[in-house]
């Protein structure tokens, strides 16, 4: 009996040891390869231009003492196409950094309601994916191929 048991045991032990080095590896992107990935795997209408750290703590309110690597690109103002990129320095600035990400889109809702109404649909669905440190944004008329891309950057 004693022997069934501590095999059993050992069994078991093997068993945890073995799930706990199968458990995912934490994501590693660059921030700033991955937004040039998605302007170049999707399809905007406007003109894309990547704004400078002060001018993407500016749009989103984000504190750079928040930030590892980001990219943002915008497009020119007559479409609401965007794609912004963050790694934060942490688990804890990434939510700060989702909740400003929120902030301005929510923004730009407002701005685009009565100016531009038919960009409200991508402003109301954009590819918008948080994992782990990192958030990830895409504002376009293609949410497939940005969620697509998206997803390959996270290995999904």
């Amino acid at each position: 009996m004693k022997r069934r048991l501590a095999a059993g045991l050992a069994a078991l032990a093997i068993m945890v040891m073995a799930l706990a080095g199968c458990q995912e590896a934490q994501v590693q992107l660059d921030a700033a390869q991955a937004a040039d990935a998605i302007l170049s795997a999707v399809s905007f209408e406007d003109e894309m231009t990547a704004v400078d750290a002060d001018m993407r703590d500016t749009l989103y309110g984000t504190s750079a003492s928040d930030i590892a690597n980001a990219k943002v690109y915008v497009s020119t103002g007559a479409t609401a196409e965007e794609i912004a990129v963050f790694e934060a320095v942490d688990e804890a600035a990434a939510g700060r950094i989702a909740e400003a990400v929120d902030k301005r889109l929510e923004q730009q809702r407002l701005d685009y309601e009565d100016y531009a109404p038919a960009e409200m649909p991508k402003l109301n669905d954009p590819a918008l994916v948080k994992e782990g440190k990192y958030i990830l944004l895409c504002v376009s008329n293609d949410k497939a191929a940005a969620m697509q891309k998206i997803n390959e950057l996270l290995g999904k």
